[in-house]
């Protein structure tokens, strides 16, 4: 009898000891992720806000275009209208940044999803790209302010042949990439709608919200093309094209522009990623 107690009393000690330790490594775990949400909500609600600044600047910087294609001449005016445009559709890119930012927060808010440590890697990846993209949106409409400020006092420099030829074959391969990415990010929400058919009704949210991200990144990439075909007209310009400073500006534009397409498609594979272990999880459950 005394035997018997002695063992129940260790096994009761031992499970003890055991839930206690389960218990010490969950409590810095969960300290880690509600870290992380924490941190990475009040990122994305900076990202939010430059955006919001920005898309208040495009709207300023279309009015002053307009009020100076009032002043000056008609063989002038066509620069200006396009530089106007090329504003604007940076402005569209910034909405739809912000848009994307509080769909990528909506699945910040997902704990369940966030206590797996690979899920939470990739949101921490997929956060590093947003902020690198609302970066880039920001630095391209500085440029954009700067060539406006240059048309106001351009000095000639003749750009080489050569150049002219390069930088156009680069901005015909970017639209090609913003034609990928939107086509892939129609597919993958499309397959985010098939899974949802298949799920409980527990898991069907974070598919919905994996969806709604795409959905903004595919936005995101048919105003980047615009944007791209904009920029191309400012390209054909032949007296912007004269002016050295202006087209480094402009090559500086464009760099910019090639890394938020590079961003884009990173964010989109990793949502892919993300989709693929989610749906090997389940299917292994």
């Amino acid at each position: 009898m005394r035997m018997t107690r002695a063992v129940v009393a260790f096994t009761l000690s031992a499970a003890l000891l055991c839930a206690t330790a389960a218990l010490s490594h969950a409590q810095p775990m969960d300290q880690h992720r509600q870290m992380m949400m924490q941190q990475q909500m009040q990122q994305t609600s900076e990202m939010t806000q430059r955006m919001t600044r920005l898309m208040n600047q495009a709207h300023q910087f279309s009015q002053n275009m307009a009020q100076r294609m009032e002043q000056v001449q008609e063989r002038h005016r066509e620069r200006l209208r396009n530089v106007q445009r090329m504003g604007e559709s940076l402005g569209s890119v910034a909405e739809q940044m912000k848009t994307t930012v509080e769909r990528y927060d909506a699945m910040v808010q997902d704990e369940t999803l966030l206590r797996r440590r690979d899920m939470q890697q990739q949101m921490e990846r997929l956060h590093t790209r947003l902020r690198t993209m609302t970066d880039e949106v920001e630095q391209s409409f500085q440029i954009m302010e700067r060539i406006r400020n240059r048309l106001q006092a351009r000095e000639l420099s003749e750009l080489a042949a050569g150049e002219r030829e390069r930088q156009m074959q680069q901005t015909g391969e970017m639209t090609q990439q913003m034609s990928r990415i939107m086509n892939r990010c129609h597919q993958f929400s499309q397959n985010m709608a098939q899974q949802m058919q298949r799920q409980s009704e527990r898991n069907r949210e974070r598919y919905r919200n994996m969806q709604r991200l795409s959905e903004s990144l595919g936005t995101m990439a048919e105003q980047m093309k615009t944007a791209t075909e904009r920029y191309q007209l400012m390209e054909q310009d032949q007296a912007m094209r004269q002016d050295r400073e202006m087209n480094q500006e402009r090559e500086r534009l464009r760099e910019r522009m090639r890394n938020m397409a590079k961003e884009m498609e990173a964010s989109l594979e990793i949502l892919e990623g993300m989709s693929d272990q989610l749906e090997n999880q389940e299917s292994g459950e």
